[in-house]
């Protein structure tokens, strides 16, 4: 790889975020983001295996696994997103900044679109084609596989939730959900391990800090700190959740406590 191979997906996220912010004044809801945030990274993949031109079986496995988790995710995100207001985290900061209308490119969209470039450096690099196929690709295929299978699972059923209950005020603790707060995340996380594990026959070890940096998002930076920030006031009965249930990685739950948790219903993501 050449320093074009890591410029030229920036340039591209740049461009993808200037469109998604156009949209997100048009409809005043900055969650755009969080739906064309997968394109960040099909878009860079794109572009360096196109400029090595590799159609060999690493590579277009990488491709088949990295277009399964985005058209999952953004379909999902979509649809979910298709009736609703802006996102809680979102209004909270737009509320904290005076002309919103302009620093949220920079502080929203931008920010992304950088964050998605450093984090898919093991993608690009496999992209790139620099090894041929290998053990590893195998085992790293599973490992995300079961995080994609994980994170659809796992939204299937707070969605499927969330349509049946339309009192917002208790915690849902079924299903993946009664093992880890945020399932979804874990099997975001996997599906970053994955990636990264699945660039190592290709001298990507120096990538390590592609999971880590993602892994420092979904807890405490976009995902469960801020997720659940105020989340026991709004819903009493999901401080009992938290003190027997993991965060992210799934675990045995802890008995309950004698908080009733009878009204059942919580929205991660």
């Amino acid at each position: 790889m050449n320093w074009i191979d890591w410029v030229l997906p920036l340039v591209a996220n740049i461009f993808i975020a200037l469109v998604g912010w156009l949209v997100s004044l048009r409809r005043i809801d900055v969650g755009v983001v969080d739906i064309i945030f997968p394109l960040f990274f099909v878009a860079g993949f794109l572009i360096v295996s196109i400029r090595h031109f590799h159609d060999d079986l690493a590579v277009l496995m990488a491709a088949g696994l990295l277009l399964a988790w985005s058209a999952r995710l953004s379909v999902h995100l979509f649809m979910r997103n298709l009736s609703r207001p802006e996102d809680r985290r979102y209004r909270e900061i737009r509320s904290k900044y005076q002309g919103f209308f302009w620093k949220s490119l920079f502080v929203i969209f931008g920010f992304q679109a950088l964050a998605a470039w450093v984090v898919s450096a093991p993608l690009l690099l496999v992209a790139s084609g620099q090894s041929d196929m290998h053990w590893m690709h195998w085992f790293a295929a599973f490992v995300i596989a079961g995080g994609i299978f994980v994170e659809g699972i796992a939204d299937w059923q707070l969605s499927r939730f969330n349509l049946h209950n339309k009192v917002n005020n208790g915690v849902f603790d079924q299903g993946l959900w009664r093992y880890s707060r945020h399932p979804n995340y874990f099997g975001e996380l996997c599906v970053w391990l994955g990636f990264y594990c699945y660039a190592l026959p290709s001298g990507g070890a120096w990538t390590i800090f592609s999971p880590l940096l993602m892994f420092f998002f979904l807890l405490r930076f976009t995902g469960v700190l801020r997720m659940e920030k105020g989340m026991v006031q709004r819903r009493p009965a999901y401080a009992d959740y938290m003190a027997r249930t993991s965060a992210l990685f799934p675990t045995i739950p802890r008995p309950k406590s004698g908080v009733s948790s009878s009204a059942k219903g919580s929205g991660a993501r």
